[in-house]
């Protein structure tokens, strides 16, 4: 694979409907920066659940038999910043992937292509060290944002020169999610710790290729690849003011009592309230306590012991609280 003469970045040009969804993503960042500070306790249960998605889904087994490790890959990425990322640091994130990551690809490749069946994909030895090539592709990514280019045009494109390079044997992919991910939340787009761009990827993964393999033959033009990742982050927010909906949660702050409820009918097992005030840090017991008392009378509780060792277990085909 042959890396394009891409177009200089400033001189990209779009059609309405491309700035109309860059617009639109503009307009849902500053709206989601704008609200209130949202309950620090929901917020985290979806970062898990964000976490725990992305990593059942690619922790999947490599060639070798070894499992990629991708959440121990993600709590590595967010130390990561920008500023100071380097193509080192991206060794050592491989490394935190996989067990036997971290090594630079030196040799060709021939891969058969994920979106055509039947069709093989060359890629070739590289001419520079990888690791001099990544160096610049970050020279490059660092000079955009500090002239003010839009970060949803330089990042990609970043992910794009970094997907040509095709940097390790395996995992490239996984490395290049994880970045995508992390710069995009230092760009201000923090929605992505609590939603799983990850699978809706993967869940576009031939659309993903086709962009992929089309630009670097120069069959598409770049702004084909920027709307891609563009209507998945678009995919992100909607989903993020979904799940809000859904819990009623608006853009004020949470109910604490609404929280507590949210949080017991997520238990599908018996727990313990040692258990229950885990998930809620920022609540004192006593409230946690008295909505336990007050959900037991209504018969959304009930406890199958007594003292610390009781264990409760939440009814789920009651009546609501």
């Amino acid at each position: 694979m042959t890396t394009p003469q891409l177009p200089h970045i400033r001189a990209l040009s779009f059609s309405l409907p491309q700035a109309q969804q860059l617009a639109s993503l503009k307009y849902q960042q500053g709206r989601y920066a704008a609200q209130a500070c949202i309950s620090p306790d929901w917020l985290a249960s979806l970062t898990r659940h964000s976490d725990q998605q992305a990593d059942l889904l690619l922790s999947t087994l490599t060639l070798d038999g070894i499992a990629f490790n991708y959440q121990q890959a993600i709590t590595f990425s967010r130390s990561l910043h920008l500023a100071e990322l380097s193509a080192t640091q991206i060794q050592q994130l491989h490394q935190q992937l996989h067990p036997k990551g971290g090594q630079w690809r030196s040799l060709k490749l021939t891969l058969p292509l994920r979106h055509q069946s039947g069709q093989q994909l060359v890629i070739a030895s590289h001419s520079n060290p990888v690791a001099e090539s990544i160096e610049l592709a970050l020279q490059q990514l660092r000079g955009h944002i500090a002239a003010e280019v839009e970060p949803l045009i330089a990042i990609p494109v970043f992910i794009y020169d970094l997907l040509q390079l095709f940097p390790f044997l395996n995992g490239n992919r996984r490395i290049a999610l994880l970045l995508l991910r992390e710069l995009l939340i230092e760009q201000g787009h923090e929605v992505l710790q609590y939603q799983s761009m990850e699978a809706l990827i993967l869940r576009t993964d031939p659309q993903l290729y086709t962009q992929l393999y089309a630009c670097s033959r120069q069959q598409a033009p770049l702004q084909d690849w920027l709307m891609y990742y563009w209507q998945l982050l678009q995919q992100c927010y909607q989903g993020f003011e979904q799940a809000c909906a859904q819990n009623g949660i608006s853009n004020k702050r949470g109910s604490k009592t609404q929280l507590i409820q949210q949080t017991l009918a997520s238990f599908e097992q018996p727990f313990s309230l040692s258990e229950l005030q885990q998930q809620l840090p920022s609540i004192g017991p006593d409230m946690i306590r008295k909505v336990v008392r007050d959900c037991r009378k209504l018969g959304l509780l009930q406890s199958t012991g007594r003292g610390r060792a009781a264990k409760w277990i939440y009814n789920h085909g009651a009546a609501g609280y």
